[in-house]
C-alpha cells in the first residue's frame, strides 16, 4: 500500500524518507502482506488545518473526553480535538467519532479560533420568527381596546390573528409583551334586589353623614361578583 502524500504535514525530505521506508518493507516482504504494509498508512489531514496542542490544553480535553458526567456532545468534540492534534485524518477522526465531516471540520475550526472553551457552547442563531412591523403591533394593541366583532365577549388570539392577517401565536406574543389580557374584563354588577337603590342610599348616606357614635361594616359576600352588603350601623 502506497503512503498517502501531499500533506501539509510532511516535508519533502520526511516524505521521502517515508517512501523509501515503504519499499524496504516491500522487499522484505514482496508478497504484499497487509499486516506489514498497512501499518505505514498515512492519514491526510484537512489543508489548513493545523491543531497543536499545549501541555494544559491536552489535560483539560483528555478529561472532557473521560468524563461520564459531561454532555455527550462536549465529549465528542474534545475527541476530534485530540484525534486532530495527534495527526489523524478526517476519514478516520470520522470513523472513531462517528461524525460527519463537516461536523469534523466545524469543531476543529471552532477550536482554532475560540479554543477549548468554544467545545463548551453552541453558537447562538439567529431567530426563525420573522419580526413584526410597529404599524402591525400598533394595530393588534389599538383593537384588543375596542369591541370585539360578531356576539363575542371578547378578543382572542384566533380571532385577532384573522383580522389583522398573523398568527395566533404572534397575537399572544404582542399581548404579552403590552400586559394585554382581553379574556380579564373588569366590570361590576348590579345587584337585582328591587330594593337595591333604596339600599344603596341608606349605606351612601352612612358613609357622607354618619351618625355619632356609629360603627358601619363592609363584607364582601363573593369576590367575582362584586356584590357589596353592608350591615346596620351599630350605636352605642
Amino acid at each position: 500500500m502506497s503512503p498517502v502524500v501531499g500533506s501539509p504535514l510532511w516535508t519533502p525530505e520526511e516524505v521521502d524518507r517515508l517512501r523509501k521506508l515503504v519499499d524496504r518493507v516491500r522487499h522484505l516482504n514482496p508478497g504484499g502482506d497487509s499486516h506489514l504494509t498497512g501499518c505505514m498508512r498515512v492519514w491526510r489531514m484537512r489543508t489548513g488545518i493545523s491543531i497543536t496542542l499545549k501541555p494544559a490544553d491536552r489535560r483539560r480535553l483528555k478529561a472532557l473526553a473521560r468524563d461520564r458526567n459531561a454532555p455527550h456532545k462536549h465529549v465528542w468534540r474534545a475527541e476530534i480535538v485530540l484525534l486532530s492534534a495527534d495527526g489523524f485524518g478526517t476519514n478516520e477522526i470520522m470513523r472513531r467519532t462517528g461524525k460527519s465531516k463537516t461536523c469534523v471540520w466545524r469543531w476543529q475550526e471552532r477550536f482554532m479560533q475560540a479554543g477549548y472553551d468554544s467545545l463548551l457552547h453552541d453558537k447562538t442563531r439567529p431567530s426563525r420568527i420573522r419580526p413584526l412591523g410597529s404599524n402591525i403591533t400598533e394595530r393588534v394593541v389599538a383593537l384588543t381596546q375596542t369591541e370585539p366583532p360578531a356576539e363575542a365577549t371578547h378578543w382572542t388570539s384566533a380571532m385577532m390573528a384573522k383580522v389583522v392577517d398573523i398568527s395566533a401565536s404572534s397575537v399572544q406574543r404582542i399581548w404579552r409583551a403590552h400586559g394585554l389580557q382581553p379574556h380579564r374584563v373588569k366590570q361590576f354588577k348590579l345587584s337585582t334586589d328591587p330594593q337595591f337603590v333604596d339600599k344603596l342610599r341608606d349605606i351612601v348616606g352612612l358613609y357622607v353623614d354618619p351618625p355619632a357614635h356609629a360603627v358601619v361594616l363592609s363584607v364582601d359576600e363573593k369576590r367575582s361578583h362584586g356584590e357589596w352588603i353592608a350591615t346596620d350601623a351599630l350605636a352605642e
